[in-house]
Order: C-alpha cells, then sequence, then structure tokens
C-alpha cells in the first residue's frame, strides 16, 4: 500500500510572525523584528569588566540584552524593470547595541543619562524606483561590509575590528542605484559623514561603488568608495576609504567570504598643539562557513586590522581608555544552532582569541592576552 504524499504548506517554510493581519498584506507592508542577548566570558575577568576593544559585546562576565530590534518595512516593486513604485524603512533598537551605531545630531541626544541601555534609529529612509533606477533619501545602514548592525545576518556574535572601527556604520544620505542586468549594480550618492545625521563639516561627501553576482549566484563581489570631509574636529581634513567584499559558495556546503578595507584621512590625529597629522588604517578578513545540516553549522574567521597612528580605534568603553594604537588580530570559531532546524531560534556560540602589537605600556595596552567565549540566541518576530 502506498502511503499518500502530503502537501507542503509553503508557510512552513518562513518564520513565525508576531505582527502578521490582512491589512499590513494588503499594503504591503512588513513588520518583523527579534530579540538578541548574550553573555561573553572573559578568562582576564577584568575589573571594569570591558571587553575593548571588541565592540558590541564589550561587557565582560555579565548578561547583554544587545538587540530588541524592530522593522516597519514597505520594498518598492517593479516588473521587469518597467513602471514606478514607493517604499519605505524605519527601524528601531533598544539594548546595549545602541551605543555603537549612533548617528550623532539624531540618537546621540536620546540616552544622555544612559550608560548602556537605551534607544537608537538605525535606519529611516523612503525609497521610489522608477523603472530600473531606485531612489533613496534618508538615514541608512553604510552599503559596504561583510558584516551587520543587525544580529541574524551575522554568523559570528561578536565583530570584527574593520566593523567597528573601519568602515562606516550609519550615513544620512541621497543615494541612487541602477540595476544593469541581472548580475551588475552600481550606485552613487551624497552623504553628511560618517556616523553622523547633520552635516559636521558643512560639505558634501561623496560614496559610490558597484555589486555584481555571477550567473549561476554562486559568486559575489562588491566595491564601495568614501570620500569628503568628515571630522568637525579638522574640517579641513579629507577622508578616503574603500571596501571590498569577495563571496564564493564551494559545493553544497561551504561558503567563503573575504573583506579588506583601507582608509587614509589627512588630518585625523590630534597632536595636542593645534595640528593635525594624517593617519591610514587598513584591515582583512577571511570567513569559511560550513553547514553540517539542517540544524548546526560551523565557522572560522581570522582579522588582521592595522592602526598605527590610533587613527580611528579611538576612544571605546570608559572615557579614559584609548586611542589604542598598533594592530590587531583576531581568531574566531563558531558554531550556530537552529533547535529542531527552527526558523524563529538561533544559538550562537564562538570561542575568540585577540592579540595586539603595539609599544604601549601594559596599563595601556589593548587586548592583554585573553581568550573570550561567547554565546547568544536570537529570535526573530
Amino acid at each position: 500500500m502506498k502511503r499518500r504524499r502530503t502537501r507542503r504548506n509553503k508557510d512552513e517554510d518562513k518564520p513565525w510572525k508576531l505582527f502578521n493581519c490582512c491589512w499590513l498584506d494588503e499594503h504591503r507592508i512588513d513588520v518583523r523584528g527579534w530579540l538578541d542577548q548574550g553573555i561573553t566570558l572573559n578568562s582576564a575577568s577584568p575589573v571594569n569588566r570591558f571587553n575593548g576593544p571588541v565592540g558590541y559585546n564589550d561587557r565582560s562576565n555579565e548578561y547583554m540584552l544587545n538587540q530588541l530590534y524592530l522593522i516597519a518595512e514597505r520594498t518598492t516593486k517593479v516588473e521587469n524593470g518597467c513602471g514606478t513604485d514607493w517604499g519605505f524603512r524605519v527601524d528601531l533598537l533598544y539594548g546595549e547595541d545602541r551605543r555603537f551605531p549612533v548617528a550623532y545630531g539624531l540618537d546621540s541626544t536620546w540616552n544622555e543619562d544612559e550608560r548602556f541601555y537605551g534607544l537608537d534609529m538605525p535606519q529611516m529612509y523612503v525609497d521610489l524606483a522608477v523603472n530600473k533606477w531606485l531612489f533613496r533619501v534618508g538615514h541608512m545602514l553604510a552599503p559596504c561590509g561583510y558584516e551587520s548592525v543587525m544580529a541574524p545576518e551575522n554568523f559570528f556574535y561578536s565583530h570584527s575590528y574593520s566593523f567597528l572601527y573601519g568602515q562606516p556604520t550609519t550615513i544620512t544620505a541621497g543615494e541612487a542605484m541602477y540595476k544593469i542586468d541581472d548580475q551588475w549594480t552600481a550606485n552613487a550618492g551624497l552623504f553628511t559623514g560618517w556616523n553622523d545625521w547633520t552635516d559636521a563639516t558643512n560639505k558634501v561627501n561623496y560614496f559610490g561603488g558597484f555589486n555584481w553576482t555571477s550567473k549561476d549566484q554562486k559568486q559575489t563581489f562588491l566595491f564601495e568608495t568614501f570620500l569628503g570631509d568628515t571630522d568637525a574636529d579638522n574640517p579641513d581634513a579629507t577622508r578616503f576609504h574603500y571596501c571590498m567584499v569577495f563571496t564564493q559558495k564551494i559545493g553544497e556546503k561551504w561558503q567563503f567570504a573575504l573583506e579588506h578595507n583601507f582608509g587614509y584621512d589627512s588630518g585625523i590625529i590630534d597632536n595636542g598643539n593645534g595640528t593635525f597629522s594624517h593617519g591610514t588604517w587598513a584591515g582583512i578578513a577571511p570567513y569559511l562557513i560550513y553547514t553540517i545540516n539542517d540544524c548546526w553549522s560551523a565557522g572560522f574567521r581570522y582579522e588582521w586590522f592595522d592602526d598605527d597612528g590610533g587613527a580611528v580605534v579611538t576612544t571605546v568603553g570608559p572615557p579614559t581608555l584609548g586611542p589604542y594604537v598598533g594592530s590587531f588580530n583576531a581568531c574566531t570559531w563558531g558554531l550556530n544552532w537552529k533547535p529542531n532546524k527552527s526558523k524563529n531560534v538561533l544559538v550562537r556560540s564562538e570561542l575568540r582569541y585577540d592579540w595586539a602589537n603595539n609599544s604601549l605600556p601594559p596599563a595601556n595596552a589593548p587586548l592583554t592576552p585573553a581568550r573570550r567565549m561567547s554565546s547568544s540566541s536570537g529570535r526573530p518576530t
């Protein structure tokens, strides 16, 4: 006797959603979010509980509610590159992570009396799609890098130094994107500055780049560059930065990624006597992720990040610490688990080892040798 094959409901492959109603579906508005939380154990047990200059999970041996994240979004929809449509997106982030994507002049004033927890608005923009063009105006995550502010988009709980210090996190901008074909997309725009809401220098800054995807969808390449005067302390300085990200699918199980960042600022280092010096920084980080089965995946990340003059790894954590001068290295081994193939629950664990090469005295040197073990869970809603 043959067993009757049951038809699989297509909704079974989607995460469970808390905000799900006919009115939202009718107007193509998607409301979603997640809770991300974790703890980082540091064998050095620093007295001030500071893991820096590692960021986001910078608190040692204590529970962190990293993100209570909510998104309201309407994406544009244009058929076959012909037609017009509009969209918008607003992101709200509550938790300890709100300290890192802060935009000065916007949410930097919302939590002045709070040391750790608070509210942040990483994105708030409107879109207009016209045929193959997409125009975006507002506050948004910078279109660069392999890692993201949004926790579910990252394999690892901790972040790379390049993501933390080597590239902008958010920008307030006007951007134009053009879909050349199914493989190529180009973008260009004007923005106020790195992690700024208002224009601190009263000067216009430029960014632009492109994305490429292979025909078989197994390879991608991103290139993005930023140029302008972004330093309010020295408005005569010019900053240049570029970021490249290459990804490669290897068979059915493996995923490889390589990120490279380089930056130069003509007057970012304050000499303390009214003069400024130039600074450069650079980083490279390969990632390798292996899908074991529908529940388990493993990953490895190595990073080298150099900030020889202390240009960008400046004051972080307690205000008496930083800038940090030297090159930073980190090896991270991670394991992700989706209980019972869950689309809503992800448990991330990792073992991370950091070391730095610099000439600072031990009292001021970053990363006295310490192993860190991190774990986190996120639940999209």
